[in-house]
């Protein structure tokens, strides 16, 4: 019994290990959430926030959710 479970412990750190170095050599990429407030009917247009975000290194991905007061969009960084 005891060895059973001492197999299962070893078989587990192994698939853990290999996972993890399976995950380090492919490739990725940081999608990053943003939600900015704003007073109400004075939130800027798609394109505005788009060059913005493009001026400080990130591309605008697509737009999540929009209110009168909230924008929400996802961003990438233009270099990894």
């Amino acid at each position: 019994m005891y060895a059973a479970a001492l197999v299962m412990a070893v078989l587990c750190l192994l698939s853990m290990s290999l996972v993890h170095e399976v995950e380090r050599k492919l490739p990725g990429r940081a999608v990053f959430d943003v939600s900015l407030s704003f007073c109400r009917d004075t939130a800027p247009e798609l394109e505005q926030l788009a060059q913005v975000a493009l001026t400080h290194g990130y591309r605008f991905v697509h737009e999540l959710s929009r209110s009168d007061e909230v924008v929400r969009f996802s961003i990438v960084p233009l270099k990894n």
